[in-house]
């Protein structure tokens, strides 16, 4: 009488625990992943936080002001906190 048969039976220890290690580290990768996309996830609500912030800002102060604001902290940024290769040479 034949017992079940598995596909596993035939498969070598050797490529057996190669299949095991491979399984194991999917699982490892996709925990990683979700990990990631937990980090965009709050990267990308910290990005609207403060697009919200502005909106408000705009919407108490009017355009004009926040607008001229907007551009006095861009010059005081541009002398003091350039971005690479622009601004104030030493």
């Amino acid at each position: 009488m034949i017992g079940t048969r598995s596909v596993y039976d035939v498969i070598p220890t050797r490529d057996l625990d190669k299949i095991c290690r491979l399984q194991e580290q999917a699982v490892e990768l996709e925990n990683q992943a979700f990990i990631l996309q937990a980090k965009a996830q709050d990267l990308r609500t910290r990005a609207e936080d403060i697009v919200t912030v502005y909106r408000i800002q705009v919407d108490k102060e009017g355009w004009d002001a926040c607008r001229a604001e907007a551009k006095k902290q861009n010059m005081i940024s541009w002398c003091c906190d350039p971005l690479p290769g622009q601004g104030v040479q030493a």
